[in-house]
């Protein structure tokens, strides 16, 4: 991956929090824990080099997520994650 691929949840996606992703992620057999990084939190996935960095409103809810780019990356774990994030509702950008 080249670029830093964003999500950002439509509307009636911003009800979940970083909490209810990582579960969700969990269920879809993508292991992962969250981690606070200052004013971010991050999903980090084990046994993987990629995370998922997340800007959270004043309620803690996400309003976009990042997916840096890893020497390891792998387009069909990163597919799996935008494909659980498609389900609850969220927008996948190309930047």
């Amino acid at each position: 991956m080249e670029d830093d691929p964003t999500t950002n949840p439509t509307e009636s996606a911003l009800s979940f929090t970083v909490e209810d992703i990582c579960g969700v992620l969990a269920e879809a057999g993508l292991a992962c824990a969250i981690e606070p990084h200052g004013e971010k939190l991050w999903i980090v996935f084990e046994d993987r080099d990629s995370n998922l960095v997340f800007t959270v409103d004043a309620d803690g809810h996400p309003v976009s997520a990042v997916m840096p780019p890893t020497i390891d990356d792998d387009p069909e774990f990163a597919y799996m994650i935008f494909d659980v994030f498609e389900s609850l509702g969220w927008n996948y950008i190309q930047e």
